[in-house]
């Protein structure tokens, strides 16, 4: 089983620069969250992939 941690472009973005100040932009992020999700849905083909929405999740701090 593989798991699948997401959340929408916008709420990654805040976490990488509450993390470090540094981000790529959101449309990259929106690239990469839509990249995730093809290879998420084409691994589905061959084994059990649970998607976990993160979005509401709190996260420890890293300071």
């Amino acid at each position: 089983m593989l798991v699948h941690l997401t959340a929408p472009p916008a709420v990654i973005r805040r976490r990488l620069l509450s993390r470090d100040g540094e981000a790529v932009s959101q449309e990259e992020v929106s690239a990469l969250v839509n990249g995730y999700e093809r290879v998420f849905s084409t691994l589905a083909d061959c084994t059990h992939v649970l998607t976990l929405d993160t979005t509401t999740l709190e996260l420890p701090s890293t300071g």
